[in-house]
């Protein structure tokens, strides 16, 4: 059972290794490390039944003593085999998918929040990046620079965004998140960040979950009240498919 439960979890990291996936759950850096690894495990597990195999067999005598145990035998194994079954088949037979809005809506994204990086060290990365060029900047930057206290870091720059939409807590009918996770290690540590986007009405245009591309300006938040000090009017919001890349990868 044991070996079952290994070579079918090393069997499933290698075929989203050849699907171009397993970077959907673990840092890119580590995939060719991961498949490696993977290889060999499965020709050790090759291995492993063979000699399994070579230990039992057995005398004759040894056989109809055991033919005598193998109803209860199959009792206590026939219920845990169906169910690793059916879970090793479902890991194999559905998609992988990316992770999802619901768990980013979950999460907080606030001003306060600091893109992922925390308060402190926020501040710190909107200083590095304030020089740096509108079309250099990645989502998570200009979540940084969105997330500062004065506005004025990001008034009339541009932005292009892809991400998907997550609507704002605090003002869903006008204002929602183009949202993507950040990834450090693997899918487990993935942290949600966003950019505000105003459009009044927006759910007229796309919905909650849709991946998006978009190009607008930064302008201060129509919403006196708001929580966002500055926010993206948008030229145009285009529907796009998810990326090859989904995450921000640090």
């Amino acid at each position: 059972m044991a070996l079952t439960l290994f070579g079918c979890g090393l069997a499933l990291i290698l075929s989203l290794a050849v699907t171009g996936r397993l970077g959907w759950y673990i840092h890119p850096r580590s995939v060719s490390f991961s498949t490696i690894m993977a290889t060999l495990g499965c020709l050790g597990v090759v291995c492993a039944v063979g000699v399994q195999r070579a230990h039992r067999r057995e005398s004759p005598s040894r056989v109809r003593q055991a033919r005598s145990r193998w109803s209860v035998r199959v009792l206590k194994t026939l219920a845990p085999t169906c169910f690793t079954a059916v879970g090793v088949a479902a890991l194999l037979i559905l998609p992988p998918v990316t992770l999802t809005t619901e768990r980013a809506a979950e999460r907080v994204l606030a001003p306060s929040e600091g893109a992922g990086f925390g308060s402190a060290a926020a501040d710190g990365e909107a200083a590095r990046i304030a020089g740096s060029a509108d079309a250099e900047r990645t989502l998570r930057e200009w979540a940084v620079l969105a997330r500062q206290p004065e506005a004025s870091s990001v008034l009339g720059r541009t932005a292009t965004l892809t991400g998907f939409v997550v609507a704002d807590e605090e003002s869903p009918d006008q204002v929602f998140l183009v949202a993507r996770y950040v990834i450090t290690c693997c899918a487990v540590d993935a942290q949600p960040v966003g950019v505000p986007v105003y459009v009044d009405g927006w759910h007229a245009q796309v919905a909650a979950g849709d991946w998006v591309e978009l190009t607008g300006v930064f302008t201060t938040n129509p919403d006196i009240g708001g929580r966002w000090a500055a926010v993206v009017i948008p030229d145009r919001i285009v529907k796009v498919e998810v990326p090859e890349e989904p995450y921000v990868v640090e």
